[in-house]
């Protein structure tokens, strides 16, 4: 398994550019409200990682390299040796019915191994 953390800013975008580079498989990322309803930076992540799996949400800080930081969005990027992935959602409509969608989910994702 091969990891690279990054960080963007309004101002720098996404830093640094190293790691594993377009063949990751999946990133996850973690932004403050105000950076993920920035244009731009989800299309620079997908055009970085063009067949990674991308998830994420917003948070109310997240931890990058230099510290702990409230502002812009962290992520990282995997590119793993041998595990398969697949994503799967749902629409939560009803909390009370999370079993349910919990249920949905796992069928969807089972396999036969």
């Amino acid at each position: 398994m091969q990891t690279e953390q990054l960080t963007w800013s309004t101002g720098g975008g996404w830093q640094p550019n190293t790691g594993v580079g377009g063949e990751a498989h999946l990133v996850l990322y973690f932004g403050a409200s105000d950076a993920l309803a920035t244009d731009g930076w989800y299309q620079e992540l997908r055009t970085r990682y063009p067949s990674a799996h991308i998830v994420g949400c917003s948070s109310g800080g997240q931890i990058q390299r230099s510290g702990f930081s409230e502002a812009g969005i962290a992520a990282v990027a995997v590119r793993f040796a041998e595990t398969r992935l697949r994503i799967a959602t749902e629409t939560v409509v009803d909390p009370s019915q999370s079993r349910a969608y919990g249920a949905a989910l796992g069928g969807r994702l089972a396999d036969k191994d």
